[in-house]
Parts: structure tokens; sequence; C-alpha cells
């Protein structure tokens, strides 16, 4: 394992603990991990304020990310498509793990 992956994975499991423990992102979360760390919290809302002006992948990618955790698919391909990434047959939860690890991968 490279030491980029050992990052991402421990990358991964911060954020994860902080949604389970923290009532805000860490300190210095921004843009579309802010996004997902919301999105986990079920704080759609926050979550898409995050990164309405954001018009990057990673943000499309974490929209869609929320639109298929809120069942709105329509929204969800959409946002996949301006992400360039393929729909996931993953669950929710894998698929967040998923997002976060490219996300700090590109970061």
């Amino acid at each position: 394992m490279s030491m980029s992956e050992v990052e991402q994975l421990a990358g991964i499991a911060a954020l994860r603990q902080s949604v389970e423990n923290d009532d805000e992102p860490p300190v210095g979360t921004t843009g579309p991990l802010s996004a997902l760390w919301h999105a986990a919290k079920g704080n759609t809302e926050q979550a898409l304020a995050a990164i309405e002006a954001d018009t990057s992948k990673e943000a499309a990618w974490v929209r869609a990310h929320i639109h298929r955790r809120n069942g709105s698919d329509e929204e969800a391909a959409a946002s996949y498509k301006q992400a360039d990434q393929e729909w996931s047959m993953d669950p929710v939860d894998r698929e967040w793990s998923q997002v976060a690890a490219g996300i700090l991968l590109r970061g």
C-alpha cells in the first residue's frame, strides 16, 4: 500500500469518525468534503449549500451522491454525468467512502 493510499484511508476514517462524534465538520473542511460530511449527517440543505456555486467535478460527484441518497434519481443521473462518474451500484454508505476517497486522492 502506497503512502498516499494510507493517508487517504486515514482521511476517510477521520472524516467518518467526525460524522459520528462531532456537531460540525473538522476545522478546515470546506467545499465538497464539507458537503459530504453534512450529507452523512443527514443535513441535505447544508450539504448542497456548501457546494452551491462549485462547478468542479468533485462537487458534481457529491451532488450525485446526495441526490441518490435522497431518491432523486433524475437529478443524481445528471450530476453523475457532470462529474464524469458512473452510477454507483454500491450501497449509499459505501459510495460515501468512495466519493470521499476520490476527493482526498485528488486533493
